[in-house]
């Protein structure tokens, strides 16, 4: 979807703003848009420098690997055929109880530097989220920097992560012949990695599926980033894979062959762990291993900031809504949805959300789950 503004219109609305003619916001239109694109947003977020290494980073990040496609691109160019804005869009599929929806993340939204402050930011915004709508979203996802807290809330996001974390001490956990064995992980594992994940992850909220690019791309951003990947064999056989970086164990999953309690064992003996942070959904089959030990879990509410959510499609939600929760239905559907955009609490309620001051009513009629996008995955 693309839009004209004319300079009467955008002159009454923003009087601070002198454009001599128009401006065009949109999807990308041809290769220079996606080179151009790629420039800003590379130079924005990645080096005050601008470098061809930055900008193919940039490239592959918003690619997974693959062509980056005109249409996944929303730009405002001035009229001086300049780009000044831009938003990259990444559809991905999340599973979502039954069912798997499609969420478009927006991604290294960006204002050169030299036209902030102008109004700019709304005229972007407001085109990306028209073409998620237009490729059939049900919802976009975005992560805040700090330095815009409370900005997307006017946009209809939501900050509705919990950033669960199990805390526990290795020091008391013990697990007898452990004969487990690590190696990097290579391409040729990834269908087994990917079965397990499936397993551990598939029913948590906030996961996303993944594809064999997809995984690709974690490779690279793992290695990228500095943080470590390791698969783990018993007896020659994969059984198991961890994502960490010192004590934060960021992603961990494993078969039916091996257990939780050996693989964080094998750890502590290996990396010197202690207490360590595990970033995972209560709901996390890691949880039910540690019955026996002394643990924490926490939660966090923030709805200014961090893992945002807008719901785009709120009719496809209802419809899920009255399948799962009639009670909750009834209600839900007198809300006035003519300006297509939910608050916080609606929003939770419609992604089957949890959130810590959820009243008492919509925690007996609703069965929420705590909302969670594993880092790897975060664009």
């Amino acid at each position: 979807m693309s839009q004209l503004i004319g300079w009467k219109n955008w002159l009454k609305e923003y009087q601070n703003v002198t454009v001599s003619f128009y401006m065009y916001v949109g999807c990308a239109r041809h290769k220079k848009d996606v080179s151009l694109s790629l420039e800003l947003a590379a130079k924005t977020f990645r080096s005050d420098e601008l470098s061809s290494e930055a900008i193919v980073t940039k490239q592959y990040l918003m690619s997974v690997g693959e062509t980056l496609r005109k249409q996944d691109i929303v730009i405002l160019e001035n009229n001086a055929n300049e780009i000044i804005g831009t938003c990259f869009l990444i559809d991905r599929l999340f599973y979502f109880g039954r069912v798997n929806i499609t969420g478009t993340f927006l991604t290294s939204i960006c204002i050169d530097e030299l036209s902030r402050g102008k109004g700019y930011s709304e005229l972007l915004m407001n085109a990306a989220l028209a073409e998620c709508e237009n490729r059939g979203s049900i919802f976009a996802v975005l992560i805040a920097r700090r330095a815009v807290d409370h900005f997307y809330n006017k946009f209809g996001f939501w900050g509705v992560s919990q950033y669960a974390k199990i805390s526990i001490n290795l020091v008391n956990v013990y697990e007898k012949n452990n004969r487990l064995t690590e190696s990097t992980p290579t391409i040729i594992d990834l269908p087994i990695l990917n079965t397990l994940y499936e397993s551990a992850y598939s029913k948590l909220l906030g996961s996303l599926l993944r594809s064999q690019n997809n995984w690709k791309n974690i490779l690279w951003k793992t290695e990228l980033q500095k943080i470590r990947f390791i698969v783990v064999r018993k007896n020659g056989t994969l059984c198991g894979y961890v994502i960490f970086s010192g004590c934060d164990l960021y992603e961990v999953a494993v078969s039916e062959d091996a257990s939780y309690i050996e693989l964080l064992c094998y750890l502590k003996d290996k990396y010197s762990l202690g207490n360590v942070s595990i970033y995972c959904a209560p709901q996390h089959p890691i949880v039910y291993s540690l019955a026996a030990f002394d643990y924490s879990i926490t939660l966090r509410q923030c709805n200014y900031g961090g893992h945002m959510v807008r719901v785009i499609d709120y009719k496809y939600l209802l419809r899920l809504l009255q399948e799962k929760s009639p009670m909750l239905y009834e209600e839900k559907v007198r809300i006035d949805f003519a300006e297509n955009q939910l608050g916080f609490e609606d929003t939770c309620l419609m992604m089957g959300m949890s959130y810590l001051s959820m009243s008492p009513m919509d925690s007996r009629t609703h069965s929420a789950n705590s909302f969670n996008i594993p880092l790897v995955d975060q664009s």
